[in-house]
């Protein structure tokens, strides 16, 4: 299986010690050069830790790099009102056919369905790797917990409450 990741999950996974997940659940994963500039350059320069997360991650294989720059899109995709992580991310994940696309930003995942293209936030990659027994239902709501406290990590919290619920409840039928 082969996904193409945003800044955003990447930086959320990296902060919560996770980034490994991705390599677990997915054969391939791939990331743009305006994600690897904010991700992990950027993320580097502020000392930042889950940069170096993903930093490692680049360096042992896990996440490759795929050079692209915003002109090199398509005219579409030059033209969103996006970062330029998010037009590349959605861009290289149309162009790759990914069977994924990690990004957490909801205009991003708005326009990214318009191509047809099927979308996962960091919550759906905590789901999926709950689902796949890489986390215990323990550690995933601990994990949703400690999002939920974080002010470091953009989430939606209604969403972020009704994962906890929704874990919760199925734990106890």
């Amino acid at each position: 299986m082969k996904v193409v990741s945003d800044s955003g999950p990447l930086i959320a996974l990296g902060k919560l010690g996770l980034t490994g997940l991705l390599r677990q659940l997915y054969e391939r994963v791939l990331i743009p050069s305006a994600v690897f500039e904010e991700a992990v350059t950027r993320g580097l320069e502020r000392g930042e830790p889950d940069a170096l997360a993903t930093q490692l991650a680049i360096v042992r294989g896990e996440i490759q790099v795929i050079s692209l720059s915003d002109e090199d899109l398509l005219e579409e995709f030059q033209r969103l009102k996006l970062d330029s992580g998010e037009r590349q991310a959605i861009f290289l994940a149309h162009r790759e056919k990914a069977d994924w696309l990690v990004i957490d930003e909801k205009l991003a995942r708005r326009f990214a369905r318009t191509w047809h293209i099927v979308v996962k936030g960091t919550l759906g990659v905590l789901i999926e790797a709950y689902r796949k027994n890489l986390l215990t239902q323990t550690e995933l709501t601990t994990v949703l917990r400690v999002l939920d406290e974080r002010n470091d990590i953009w989430l939606d919290r209604v969403l972020l409450r009704q994962v906890e619920a929704q874990i919760l409840l199925n734990s106890s039928s």
